[in-house]
């Protein structure tokens, strides 16, 4: 008010003082209109407290799975480099846990739900190890997997082969199980297999303890020599053997889940026994995707910031996972599963990375 006073003081002594006033006056509330506008928000802004961030979980696989690794640390990626996300990754048993707890209420706006694109559509067409219908949405693929059966036994080669052997089909509800099934039940010899369930861990100790005869095991089949921890010990113990997937009867697996009303995308794919120094025959690989899923009542935002942090820190990941190094954004969603599957917050941004969802559905 004092320099208001001074200055209206200096205006009025100047030639044509009263004159000078009227200008004085106007400028004067022009410059406070002015720093009303400017000053006035950025008070507000700071006045106002910082968003809580979000809790979502992570909901994974056992330990052991590559899955199990991706998932704490991505968790660790997102709550360093997200302003709006917090991140606890979980340890999962089976495909058919996950999914049942991405469906209770509290789950269903904060859980990212690991997968498989035969759990998908099994979950979506309610057929079993599902009892009802349930679709998920889709937001990313995590890799490229193969799953491949392995034996100590050396004459045991083919599906066939197995007739009368007790093996491990980890769980009802995962395409290893699914597609396994399905190609013994076209051999007809599923009534003479005795099934264990469990995971990469326990199949890798029930071959080592004898108490199968063949169990599953899991590898990147972009890198091939980047293993499982547990397919990696396996090796490593003992001589191992590919019991081959049946390269060239796809269609006839096909056929076969069709009679058993499943649709379950998958390709077989051959590994010669040169990528890796420890194996004696080559590899035969099933091979499909392990995308995340959410629950269609998760908000837009929280998914994309969670695509977002995935693809822009990928290269993070190689520090825990060597086979990362293959990760790209066309790969992330290069998932068997439709488009109008995929969460519209996970499309807005691969929309805008210039990515496209190619996939289309066969009729079955």
């Amino acid at each position: 008010m004092g320099f208001y006073i001074k200055a209206k003081q200096l205006i009025l002594d100047l030639p044509g003082g009263k004159m000078q006033r009227g200008k004085f006056l106007l400028l004067l509330g022009s410059l406070t209109l002015i720093l009303t506008l400017v000053v006035l928000p950025l008070v507000g802004a700071w006045a106002q407290p910082r968003r809580e961030k979000q809790e979502i979980i992570l909901q994974s696989y056992t330990q052991g799975t590559t899955a199990y690794v991706i998932n704490f640390a991505l968790a660790e990626m997102i709550n360093k480099h997200s302003d709006l996300l917090r991140a606890v990754a979980v340890e999962g048993s089976s495909n058919l846990e996950n999914i049942a707890l991405l469906k209770k209420p509290e789950n269903k706006k904060r859980m990212f739900s690991h997968t498989t694109d035969a759990t998908f559509y099994q979950t979506r067409d309610g057929v079993a190890p599902f009892k009802e219908k349930y679709t998920p949405l889709v937001v990313a693929r995590e890799n490229p997997f193969a799953v491949v059966m392995v034996t100590l036994d050396p004459k045991i080669r083919t599906f066939r082969d197995m007739k009368g052997k007790t093996i491990n089909l980890l769980f009802p509800g995962t395409s290893t199980h699914t597609v396994g099934g399905a190609i013994l039940r076209m051999y007809g010899i599923w009534d003479t297999i005795k099934v264990s369930r469990g995971g990469f861990d326990r199949s890798k100790d029930q071959l080592l303890n004898g108490t199968i005869d063949a169990g599953s095991q899991s590898l990147n089949f972009v890198d091939p020599v980047t293993m499982t921890a547990a397919t990696e010990e396996l090796i490593s113990t003992k001589p191992t053997y590919n019991v081959n997937y049946p390269l060239g009867e796809e269609e006839a697996v096909f056929a076969q889940l069709a009679k058993e009303k499943q649709f379950v995308p998958f390709t077989f794919v051959k590994i010669p026994k040169s990528a890796h120094p420890r194996w004696h025959n080559d590899w035969v690989a099933c091979a499909g995707s392990l995308p995340w899923v959410v629950d269609p009542q998760m908000p837009d935002d929280v998914v994309y910031e969670f695509v977002r942090i995935l693809n822009e820190y990928k290269n993070e990941m190689v520090s825990y996972l060597p086979f990362a190094k293959h990760w790209t954004t066309a790969g992330f969603v290069d998932v068997l599963v439709e488009r109008q599957y995929w969460h519209p917050g996970a499309l807005k941004y691969w929309d805008k990375q210039g990515v496209t969802i190619k996939f289309k559905e066969p009729k079955h």
